[in-house]
């Protein structure tokens, strides 16, 4: 499994995961289509001895959303594909899209607006 940045894509090759011992993995949980772009919460849980699922929220895209899993054993964990109908989840309802301001002399302005930094000199600032 591995992040293409290019694409922003998660690319899962199987459906397996291997996680390594005493390590946290990134894996892409399948969601049901009906959940498409909706926030969801997952609460910690076992996945199975040696392996839980730490507490998400995220958003679901393309069928797929973001998890966290934790091999806490010394030896690798290998684990199925997660589906989010075996796991305990509830739909997030405050969840906000986040503007990314791409004029970067707008978001120095608002920055220092933010600061409150009328008081400093322009060295200071």
């Amino acid at each position: 499994m591995c992040i293409d940045l290019k694409r922003n894509v998660l690319v899962v090759p199987d459906s397996k995961i291997n996680i390594p011992p005493r390590a946290q993995t990134i894996v892409p949980i399948r969601v049901n289509t009906f959940l498409q772009n909706k926030c969801l919460v997952i609460q910690s849980q076992r996945i199975n001895e040696n392996v839980i699922i730490g507490s998400t929220i995220g958003k679901v895209e393309k069928e797929y959303m973001k998890g966290i899993v934790l091999n806490y054993s010394d030896e690798w964990q290998e684990i199925n594909e997660l589906e989010l109908n075996k796991l305990e989840y509830e739909e997030y309802e405050d969840c906000e899209q986040v503007l990314i301001c791409s004029n970067e002399k707008n978001r120095f302005d608002l920055l220092l607006d933010a600061l409150r930094v009328d008081h400093l000199n322009t060295e200071e600032k």
